[in-house]
């Protein structure tokens, strides 16, 4: 997977609002996964697939970001923004989206019929306002936040096994 900016220029290092590098890397493909990305600037980044399981995206920029069927199970995304983010068929799984702004965002099916996943993820406080939630999968562990009914949504609820 490719990091690009809209610009479609290739990212090398990313930052975060200091400048100070957090990551950089020299080939095409990224995998992100477990690394702490607390305040990190990726607006408007495009990284369809991006794998970052377990990673931290506490305070991180994301608004805009084209984020299609991204595998980020168990990641810290509390406080980021991810407002008019595209999350379509993202594995979120016991992802942390505690006070996110995900305004606007899409967690709707993708191109293949392909849904967001959020069994175990938390999104107390989250601004939810506009998301587009078309079929996203929940389970009984799934947090939402106050006063929200998933099904009034169309989203769907799947029993987790055990």
């Amino acid at each position: 997977m490719q990091i690009t900016t809209q610009n479609n220029q290739v990212i090398y290092d990313i930052k975060d609002t200091y400048g100070n590098v957090l990551f950089s890397y020299e080939n095409e493909f990224m995998d992100l996964s477990d690394l702490d990305l607390t305040g990190a600037n990726l607006s408007g980044v495009v990284a369809e697939g991006l794998i970052c399981m377990d990673a931290k995206f506490v305070n991180a920029n994301l608004e805009k970001a084209d984020l299609y069927m991204m595998m980020a199970c168990y990641s810290d995304f509390t406080n980021a923004n991810l407002a008019r983010s595209d999350l379509r068929g993202a594995n979120c799984k016991g992802v942390i989206f505690q006070g996110t702004h995900l305004r606007n965002a899409n967690l709707g099916k993708d191109n293949m019929d392909g849904t967001v996943r959020l069994q175990g993820a938390n999104l107390a406080n989250a601004d939810i306002d506009g998301v587009i939630w078309q079929e996203t999968e929940y389970d009984e562990n799934t947090i939402f936040p106050n006063g929200f009914n998933p099904k009034d949504y169309g989203m769907i609820f799947v029993r987790t096994p055990g």
